[in-house]
């Protein structure tokens, strides 16, 4: 762990506040224990249906340091302890307030309320290009009209939501995307690939604050527009490990297989991609007082 160093924190608050990057009030407080069948789920914010507030029942530290740098899981460093730590967060936001300007509020309560402390470093990812495969593109543009992609088993999407997934009986992980781009759908394949591998575990899980970097794809298709599509792939038996040779390796197929199969797009190996990654060095366990 790093040196705590006051002086720095007080340096960032100041700049962020004299840029007016503060939200206009919030509460930052330990959640209670866990209820089933509670609703915990994060409302508001910018592009949300209440722009003005955010309300966040019950939010671990972790996600809250993702949702403020724009980062995902695997790009951050942290104590095991700061994704059990659970807490209510409430705040009012400027009017007409942006989604980087959002984010930099974000930061600047995690500092005042945390002294929280961090640093950059750098690791390389595994890359890949995603492209048409040789088949042929067997994917759909998505209806010029707003339309919803309608597929058994699946929750209704919800404006602005554009993914789902389910885990059937059988196993498979099913991925149903309703006007995507492929800039979008490549961002979100390295997912994919690290669980159909078992590099998270067998429950999806893996440890926030200790995962390894995930593979960062690129879209080389060429496809403009947006994509209405469904597809499948398997989960990991325990401990094996699914290959791009393998077609059905026993519990469904590999990421590679299915992609090219049911989509007619393919991966391909390119050179590793770096990777910006959040160390952290310094959180407090308990925040400060509102």
């Amino acid at each position: 762990m790093g040196v705590f160093r006051p002086t720095v924190f007080a340096v960032v608050l100041g700049c962020l506040a004299a840029h007016g990057q503060e939200f206009e009030a919030a509460s930052v407080k330990p959640a209670g224990p866990f209820v089933p069948g509670a609703d915990d789920r994060m409302r508001g914010g910018p592009g949300s249906d209440d722009p003005g507030r955010i309300t966040y029942p019950r939010v671990s530290l972790f996600l809250l340091v993702t949702r403020a740098y724009d980062v995902a899981n695997d790009q951050i460093v942290a104590p095991d302890w700061m994704n059990r730590a659970w807490f209510n967060v409430t705040a009012k936001i400027p009017d007409k307030t942006s989604a980087a300007d959002f984010r930099a509020m974000l930061r600047h309560l995690l500092v005042q309320r945390f002294h929280l402390g961090l640093h950059h470093d750098t690791k390389p990812a595994p890359g890949y290009d995603l492209v048409v495969g040789s088949g042929g593109l067997k994917l759909k543009p998505s209806p010029a009209e707003d339309t919803t992609l309608e597929v058994d088993g699946f929750p209704p999407l919800l404006p602005g939501r554009n993914s789902a997934m389910v885990i059937t009986s059988g196993g498979a992980t099913v991925r149903s995307t309703d006007r995507m781009t492929m800039v979008e759908f490549s961002e979100g394949l390295g997912y994919a690939i690290m669980i159909n591998e078992g590099a998270y575990g067998d429950t999806l899980g893996g440890i926030p604050g200790a995962m390894p970097v995930g593979p960062r794809v690129a879209d080389k298709t060429g496809l403009t527009g947006k994509f209405d599509f469904t597809w499948e792939y398997g989960l990991p038996a325990l401990k094996r490990k699914a290959s791009a040779e393998a077609s059905d390796p026993g519990d469904g197929p590999t990421v590679f297989f299915a992609l090219e199969k049911q989509l007619g797009l393919k991966l391909v190996k390119a050179p590793s991609r770096p990777v910006d990654i959040l160390v952290i060095d310094h959180a407090d366990k308990v925040p400060t007082g509102n």
